[in-house]
């Protein structure tokens, strides 16, 4: 106990610090007569003081998530009105947002659900984030206040642009009455694609070729990932409805609660759902992958799900155990890879990648793999890049882009 714990003191000051950052927004808001604002961020404070300690080192990864973990929700079932406890349908909270989202169907024991109610805690709101998006380089910037910082790491101005916000569902969903259908398979939301938050705690191990590659690695650090679509939500007794393209912040619906009492309030409030979780990440800055090269954003994906695909196999890890994400670097006007544990808290997968024979072994079977005749070099396919989670990209993905960045990768480490 008396040494050094990097996690543990990332644990500690991570408390510390939101805390203080929640004072600070609710003497704010107290001050420009927020005073509801206030009120939400006290209660947010509370759930911070009021944390079990067993959960709170898991949720910072002090202690293993996979072993403690919190982050799992469940989706209750009601039929008329009245709880039906046979079956536990429980979900990580990143799958639960999209598939237990409000309006989402389920099939249990060849019944179909309907999920139409968001969980509110008896006391005080679900602990709400604002967001803005950067117009310029897609990064969102994350506060727990309305105030967004006047500038991205990119130099946008974001003063001119809308603040959305998004909950997170951390006691998950109830259904309601599910309408009869001849459809079988279960509609279904989706979430969208995974951003990068930052915050994690860079361990001492790189790996640097000058001007060339510089590969670093981070523990406990955040990501987020959010429901495409927009909901309007009742503040008493959580129904939810998906909303539709014509967007206003509220609407007024009569309607039951999960008991199928007519519920007192009839204004839904318009609100996004979303989950900030921590992972392992590695993050590999590659110079050659400009920005301002036209095929430069399709490139840097292009290698990134090749290397992915090496690193499966090299490492004989599950491939849907690891993922990645794009990010710009403003030092040097690039793209960086984001590669990151698909696992709760992380389970050290991409952290394997941290030598250089590793790197050399991963990036030649990525080059093997997409270097099989398998489809046009102008196009990719299933057996090279393609996969069921990267659809967004498929126009996008070419073998050839990937071939040519790990050809010249591969020159620069022999």
């Amino acid at each position: 106990m008396d040494e050094e714990d990097k996690k543990m003191d990332q644990f500690v000051n991570s408390i510390k610090e939101q805390n203080k950052d929640f004072e600070n927004a609710k003497d704010d808001a107290i001050n420009e007569g927020r005073y509801r604002d206030a009120d939400s961020i006290e209660n947010q404070i509370k759930r911070i003081h009021d944390m079990k300690v067993i959960d709170a080192l898991s949720k910072y990864c002090v202690i293993p998530k996979y072993g403690f973990p919190v982050d799992v929700v469940d989706l209750k079932l009601y039929v008329n009105g009245v709880i039906d406890n046979r079956y536990d349908l429980n979900r990580d909270l990143r799958i639960a947002i999209s598939e237990y989202a409000p309006d989402s169907e389920v099939i249990v024991n060849k019944k179909k659900y309907t999920s139409k109610y968001i969980t509110l805690p008896k006391v005080g709101e679900l602990e709400k984030r604002y967001f803005c998006c950067c117009p310029t380089c897609k990064k969102i910037n994350l506060t727990i206040d309305k105030k967004i910082a006047n500038y991205c790491e990119c130099g946008e101005d974001l003063s001119g642009e809308r603040i959305e916000s998004f909950i997170e569902p951390s006691l998950g969903f109830k259904t309601g009455i599910t309408k009869e259908s001849t459809r079988m398979k279960p509609k279904r939301s989706y979430s969208g694609e995974i951003s990068y938050i930052g915050k994690g705690i860079k361990d001492d191990e790189e790996i640097l070729i000058p001007n060339r590659l510089i590969i670093e690695s981070f523990s406990n650090d955040h990501l987020l990932v959010l429901n495409k679509s927009n909901f309007y939500t009742c503040p008493v007794c959580g129904y939810s409805e998906k909303s539709t393209n014509n967007l206003t912040l509220t609407k007024s619906a009569k309607h039951k609660n999960y008991r199928q009492y007519d519920c007192s309030c009839d204004e839904l409030n318009l609100t996004r759902i979303g989950h900030v979780f921590q992972t392992d990440v590695v993050k590999l800055e590659i110079p050659s992958l400009e920005i301002n090269d036209k095929n430069g954003f399709a490139k840097a994906l292009s290698f990134m799900y090749a290397l992915l695909e090496g690193i499966s196999i090299a490492m004989n890890i599950e491939r849907e155990d690891i993922d990645g994400v794009v990010k710009w670097n403003y030092e040097f006007e690039s793209y960086d890879i984001l590669l990151f544990d698909n696992v709760p808290g992380g389970a050290g997968h991409v952290k394997r990648l941290m030598g250089k024979q590793k790197i050399i072994k991963s990036l030649q079977i990525a080059l093997n793999k997409v270097s099989k005749s398998c489809c046009d070099e102008d196009t990719s396919c299933y057996n090279c890049l393609r996969n069921y989670y990267n659809q967004t990209y498929h126009s996008l993905l070419k073998r050839k882009y990937a071939i040519e960045v790990l050809n010249n990768l591969l020159n620069d480490l022999n």
